[in-house]
């Protein structure tokens, strides 16, 4: 089964890896791909949508409300937030929902922010800022107050009217001499607009925010980057949350409408953590082949490459067999362990993990976070005809017999399988192919409609 993201532009879209790597994680057989649409042929790239072998589509900007004129039904939460951003296909049927809403509240509630009492301020009237001012109004009812700041005052207007049976609202244009009024005694701010902040007017809302004495917290919706807004909010003491908490959510909501399974959100959302930092950590037990691949998934996807191993000999000034011989596994592993609390920072990079590296649970938890972790695995006879062929090189295992170098490997089973998000079997791949699916996986394909 197939599905897309449709919009423009969305070659910037994390929704790809996020899903992709759902959908390896619980075996399900699908692919997940982007889809840019210029305006002209959004009727089109609908009607495509409909075969048989596509089981539904995301809608990003700017065609969230645009395209509910395309689908045959509505389910309620796309009726009352005014726009669709997922897709369900039923037989050529096409049904629009809406989770830009829930997975904003939910963001929201988890940043432990009390959101009831408060007077919030939303910036935008698009499918996104629609989709959260209806949310929050039907939850928090005339507990809140929300003021709608938007460029084209007749589309604040229209959202108004559908918060307004809810939750007191009040309107005005995004302009520099009414921005001030309402951002001085604004609690909570939502930045709906997709914009990063590069408009003049965004310096001037950045101003205010610096000297916002009532302001608890300030929402970006941007996920891909810290913006001017985040960075105003710091400086004025608010607490600042993005977007990707609020993509990971509507993700899982999307996978749970189209596979009817429980979304694996912790594997979600480290693929999102993952993918803005472009990394593929590459873990799995000695004869696995990482290695090699990574260092051909490196050259294939221009990343960087470092080893853990090779970072912790040049820390060492000693081999792995010299470190291992002269002062034992443990010195070596608290080596690791401090190479392993460095790396989480760098960005673009395939990293090639030495095989116990998963033995420390402060080390899993940091990879986790560095980026989308790869489990490479073989069948037992593989493991030692790979291993056994150069012994010395290995000083683990030199000495042990195949049993013993067995038993090592299924104690660490279990700890890769936690660790990974995605595995491969690489018995009978050969590294072009590992690479291949890697690939397959953690980078966004077009599908052009």
């Amino acid at each position: 089964m197939i599905f897309t993201l449709i919009g423009y532009p969305v070659e910037h879209s994390l929704s790809p890896i996020i899903q992709n790597v759902a959908f390896s994680a619980l075996g399900i057989d699908a692919r997940y791909f982007i889809s840019p649409v210029q305006s002209e042929g959004l009727e089109r790239a609908v009607s495509v949508l409909r075969r048989d072998d596509c089981g539904g589509f995301n809608v990003t900007a700017p065609y969230k409300i645009a395209v509910m004129r395309n689908l045959e039904r509505l389910d309620k939460s796309a009726e009352i937030a005014g726009a669709v951003n997922a897709v369900k296909n039923e037989k050529g049927v096409l049904r629009g929902y809406n989770f830009d809403g829930d997975a904003a509240v939910r963001s929201l509630e988890e940043s432990g922010v009390i959101v009831k009492g408060k007077r919030i301020v939303i910036l935008g009237a698009g499918g996104a800022a629609s989709a959260v001012a209806v949310s929050l109004a039907r939850k928090y009812g005339d507990s809140i107050k929300i003021i709608l700041l938007n460029r084209t005052i007749e589309n604040a207007v229209r959202l108004a009217k559908k918060v307004r049976p809810f939750t007191p609202v009040t309107v005005a244009g995004l302009k520099k001499e009414v921005v001030k009024g309402f951002l001085s005694s604004a609690q909570i701010l939502i930045n709906a607009t997709g914009v990063k902040g590069e408009e003049e007017i965004f310096g001037v809302i950045s101003d205010e925010v610096k000297n916002c004495k009532d302001l608890g917290l300030v929402f970006d919706l941007v996920y891909s980057e810290r913006t001017a807004l985040m960075d105003a909010a710091f400086a004025s003491g608010a607490k600042v949350i993005d977007g990707g908490k609020m993509l990971v959510e509507q993700a899982a909501l999307s996978f749970r409408l189209w596979t009817g399974a429980e979304p694996p959100r912790e594997i979600m959302w480290n693929a999102f953590s993952g993918g803005l930092k472009r990394n593929i950590v590459l873990i799995g037990f000695m004869g696995a082949g990482k290695t090699t691949v990574a260092k051909e998934l490196a050259r294939k996807t221009g990343r960087k490459y470092i080893s853990t191993d090779s970072l912790a000999e040049r820390r060492a000034g000693a081999s792995i067999s010299e470190i291992f011989g002269c002062f034992g596994e443990r010195r070596f592993r608290e080596v690791e362990v401090q190479i392993v609390r460095e790396i989480k920072n760098v960005k673009n990079t395939v990293i090639d993990c030495g095989g116990g590296v998963v033995l420390n649970p402060d080390n899993v938890s940091a990879l986790k976070e560095t980026g989308v972790v790869v489990w490479l695995y073989c069948s037992e006879e593989e493991i030692l005809r790979r291993t056994l062929r150069n012994p010395q090189t290995r000083p683990l295992i030199e000495g042990r017999t195949p049993d013993e170098i067995l038993g090592l490997y299924k104690g660490r089973e279990r700890l890769y399988r936690d660790c990974a998000s995605v595995r491969f079997d690489t018995s009978a791949l050969s590294s072009d192919d590992t690479v291949s699916r890697i690939r397959e996986i953690t980078e966004a394909t077009v599908w052009e409609l």
